[in-house]
C-alpha cells in the first residue's frame, strides 16, 4: 500500500486499539508520559526524528534549527531525553510547523508558549511544559536518525498515531500487520459493546467474542 494510504487507515483506529494491536505481536510502542498541549489532539503521520543533547556549563549552543526540511505531512519527533527543564518547542515553530503543513510534533521533553499552542490547531505533545529557553543549554545533535522517544525506540519514517490516550510508535515494517490487528480488534470491541447494551452480561459477552485471546 503506499504511504497517504497507510496514514488514512491508521488514522481509523485509536491509540488503545493500536496498542492492543502492538502488544499481540510483542512490540513496544506506547510512549508513557508524553500528552497533548494543543486544542488539536490528533496526530496521524510518519515520523521525522529530531535529536538534542545538553551542554556543558558556559557552552554556547543555538536554538536548533531544522524545521525548514521537514516534508509536508511528517510529524516532528523530538528526543530531548525527558529533560523538564529547558525547552526545545515553542510558538514560533508551532506557526512554521502549521504553515508548513506537518502532522504534528511530539517531544520527549518540553515545550513552552501554552498560552498559544493551547488554543492552536497544530497538534503538539509533551512530556512536559516549562517556560525556560533551551539555547546555551542543550544543541541540536542530529535529525533523521535512530531516537528514543519515552523509552521506545524510533526510526525514520516509522508511523506515529496520538490521541487524548497518549502516543504510540508503529515500526514500519510492521505497519500492516498493526493495522490487520487494530481492525480485528475494534471489531471485537464493537459486537461486546452492541451486546452488552443489548443486555448481555459482560463476562459472557468477553467470552463469546473471544475478548481474552490474543488477535493475530
Amino acid at each position: 500500500m503506499e504511504q497517504n494510504e497507510l496514514i488514512s487507515l491508521l488514522s481509523k483506529y485509536d491509540t488503545p486499539e493500536i496498542s492492543d494491536a502492538l502488544d499481540n505481536l510483542h512490540i513496544n510502542g506506547a510512549c508513557l508520559g508524553i500528552a497533548p498541549r494543543s486544542r488539536n489532539t490528533e496526530i496521524t503521520g510518519t515520523v521525522f526524528t529530531v535529536k538534542f543533547e545538553p551542554v556543558s556549563p558556559g557552552v554556547s549552543a543555538k536554538a536548533g534549527d531544522y524545521i525548514d526540511d521537514v516534508p509536508e505531512g511528517s510529524v516532528v519527533v523530538i528526543d530531548n531525553g525527558g529533560i523538564d527543564n529547558c525547552t526545545v518547542w515553542g510558538d514560533i515553530l508551532t506557526l512554521v510547523a502549521g504553515m508548513r503543513k506537518l502532522a504534528g510534533t511530539v517531544i520527549d521533553g518540553s515545550c513552552r508558549d501554552l498560552s498559544v499552542i493551547s488554543s492552536s490547531d497544530y497538534p503538539v505533545f509533551s512530556k512536559h511544559a516549562f517556560m525556560r529557553t533551551g539555547k546555551n543549554r542543550v544543541r541540536l545533535a542530529s535529525v533523521q536518525e535512530n531516537i528514543t522517544l519515552s523509552g521506545v525506540t524510533v526510526n525514520p519514517g516509522d508511523f506515529i498515531r496520538a490521541d487524548k490516550s497518549g502516543v504510540i510508535v508503529v515500526p514500519k515494517h510492521n505497519i500492516e500487520l498493526v493495522l490487520e490487528g487494530s481492525q480485528k480488534i475494534h471489531e471485537v470491541e464493537d459486537k461486546i459493546r452492541s451486546a452488552v447494551i443489548g443486555g448481555m452480561r459482560l463476562d459472557e459477552a468477553r467470552r463469546t467474542f473471544k475478548y481474552n485471546q490474543p488477535l493475530r
